[in-house]
Formats: C-alpha cells, structure tokens, sequence
C-alpha cells in the first residue's frame, strides 16, 4: 500500500487507517499474550485438570516457577513477532533510517543508545512479569473465598495493583532524593546532556529493582498462599 500511494495519492486516506489498525493489532497481541498467559495460570493449576500438575513431586515454588517461565517465554515470542511486523513494514536494506531515527529520539550518540535500548527492554519485560505475578497471586487469593472466586481474584488483583503503584512512587521519589541533577532539571528545566544521561538510566535501574522486589514477592506469597491456604491436591 505504501508503493501504491505513492502512485496513486487517494490511496494515502486508505493507508493511515492500515497504520493506525496496525498499532492497534500490536497493542492487542500484548494485550492477549497477558489473556492467554493468565488463563493458562488458571486451567493448569486452580481448574479441576490441575490435579496432576499440584500432585507432581517437585515443590510449590518451582511449580509456580514454571508457570512464570511459561508466561515469560509467551511474550518472548509476541515480541519476535512484533519485531518481524514492524521490521516488514518499515524494512530498510542499511539500517541507517532507523538508526538516524533512534539517535533523533534520544539526542544521544554512540553506545549510549545501546545501553538505553536494552535497559527500556529490561525495565518493559520486569514490569510485564510483575503484572503477570500480581495476576497469579491475585488468582491464589481468590481462590481462599468460598463464593464469587472469580470477583474476588479481580477486587484483590485491582488492591494488590494499587498498592504496587504506591510502591512504585515510593521508589521513584526516593530515586529522586538520592539522584543528582533531579533538583536542577525541575528548577530550571535545563540540563547538560551527560546529567540528563544518568538521570534516565537512573530511573530505569530503579525501576528494575523495583518491579524485581515486586515479582519475588508476589512469587512467595502465592507460594505461601498455596501451601497454607489452599488444598490443590
């Protein structure tokens, strides 16, 4: 269509909207990785057809272990797809767009796009699983009730997620404290390149610990829930 509306300009209407259901289809694929990873979590260890899954003689922790790694493996191959969608539709042979493009977006040089891509790529997956983890543990909850099970689970997921953002701007304003260059940025909202550098880096690294703080914790309390508070045998 991009070739097409170059030769035919009426085409270009058509094409925005193929972009913008485009994104819309890329939002959606996470959005269902998350549905399908969380339904998984459910039919293999709170449905009836979890017995044998509960009855395996390894510990409760590893089996919610593999349940993490399953949902982490799901979204690695959602990324691999949005890569390969994305690189298609906006394929150059060199590269040097999208390089010239990224150096753009960031107003950096040389390595430190590297190191801001792969900590942006660390801090998403971190804050996936942590919202992955939330969701089981919100499920182990759930499951503690005797009726409505399943708006339980939501009203502890929704609680358990309230109290993970107010962590989080915990975090982030004790990041703030301790972090140089945070007073001057807000004060005259200039920085030098460098100082603004590792502020970002800053934030992310922060970011990291605090989502991994997060996904043990939820970890060990569904652990915790399933062995004290539930019969999954």
């Amino acid at each position: 269509m991009q070739f097409l509306s170059k030769k035919l300009v009426f085409l270009q209407f058509i094409l925005g909207f193929m972009v913008i259901g485009f994104i819309i289809l890329l939002v959606a694929l996470f959005l269902w990785t998350f549905i399908v990873s969380v339904k998984y979590f459910y039919d293999t260890m709170l449905k009836d057809e979890a017995y044998l899954r509960n009855t395996l003689p390894v510990s409760r922790s590893q089996i919610f272990f593999s349940q993490e790694l399953v949902a982490l493996c799901t979204l690695g191959l959602a990324v691999l797809v949005c890569l390969l969608s994305v690189g298609l539709a906006f394929f150059t042979i060199d590269g040097n767009s999208i390089i010239s493009m990224i150096e753009l977006l960031f107003g950096i040089n040389g390595h430190m796009v590297g190191i801001l891509l792969l900590e942006t790529g660390i801090m998403l997956l971190w804050d996936y699983m942590a919202i992955v983890t939330l969701f089981f543990t919100a499920m182990m909850l759930g499951q503690t009730r005797q009726s409505n099970k399943v708006l339980y689970s939501i009203a502890f997921g929704v609680l358990l997620y309230i109290c993970m953002q107010l962590g989080s701007m915990v975090g982030v304003l004790f990041n703030m404290t301790v972090t140089q260059g945070y007073t001057e940025l807000v004060n005259n909202m200039v920085l030098e390149m460098d100082s603004l550098q590792h502020i970002i880096l800053s934030a992310m690294i922060s970011e990291i610990v605090i989502s991994t703080i997060y996904i043990v914790g939820f970890h060990c309390l569904g652990v915790h829930i399933a062995n004290t508070k539930l019969n999954l045998e």
